[in-house]
């Protein structure tokens, strides 16, 4: 019995969830949609019938009909490019760290979600920036893509701290996906001293989710705490 019990429960839940994303993802905005003609219609018809105006403003009547749809249409359009954009809270690594992190929490319905970095700018470093996008790689994954559900979080990984292989320097690079596998696709060392001026990092984090329009884009600015390291990173204004 108490298995039974269990199974009736855990089916329950199952079915009340699949309604949940059932009429969030359609009934909802198509409700909005139909209310919103109905209105107008109900409106433009009682204009009509009572004859609230003289015949030569009934054209006027059927003119504001068409217009309440068109008005009615262009919202219900507004309400599905709106939920067809990425919603995600993105929380950076808190302290210093050698390692940096983004939290990614899905703030809508279950999607594959995957990530790219864009290089902005740099400051304290003579060599040229390598201005492109690459994949970002989720934290403890060799893939580029994850599945998170609703109100759930995954790990974004950003930057590392440690030394230059050649040079023995200390630096921080940016890891990320190429045809051939994992790469650093952007880097700076600078000398271990109190007087040095420590690289900044300006880079623009997008995430994009399956079936969605827009992605979600955030910038953070990447630098070394000290000298010695280890980095820290926080969110800016684009």
């Amino acid at each position: 019995m108490e298995v039974e019990f269990n199974f009736t429960m855990h089916k329950n839940k199952v079915i009340r969830w699949l309604g949940r994303q059932i009429f969030s993802a359609v009934f909802q905005p198509l409700l909005v949609g139909i209310i919103g003609v109905l209105l107008s219609s109900f409106a433009s018809a009682i204009l009509l019938h009572w004859k609230l105006a003289p015949e030569k403003w009934k054209f006027f009547c059927y003119g504001s009909l068409f217009g309440f749809i068109a008005f009615d249409l262009f919202l219900l359009v507004i309400l599905y490019v709106e939920y067809h954009k990425v919603l995600v809270e993105l929380t950076p690594s808190s302290g210093p760290s050698p390692e940096l992190f983004l939290t990614v929490r899905n703030l809508r319905r279950t999607r594959t979600f995957s990530a790219q970095c864009t290089m902005v700018s740099r400051t304290n470093d003579q060599n040229p920036l390598w201005h492109g996008t690459f994949d970002l790689y989720w934290y403890h994954r060799d893939y580029t893509r994850v599945r998170i559900e609703k109100g759930h979080s995954k790990t974004l990984l950003v930057a590392r701290c440690h030394l230059h292989a050649a040079n023995q320097l200390p630096g921080m690079f940016f890891p990320g996906r190429s045809p051939s596998g994992e790469k650093d696709f952007e880097w700076s060392v600078w000398i271990k001293s109190p007087n040095t001026k420590l690289p900044e990092y300006t880079v623009d984090i997008q995430i994009f989710g399956k079936g969605c329009s827009r992605p979600f884009t955030s910038r953070f600015v990447v630098r070394p705490a000290k000298y010695s390291g280890p980095l820290e990173m926080f969110s800016v204004k684009r």
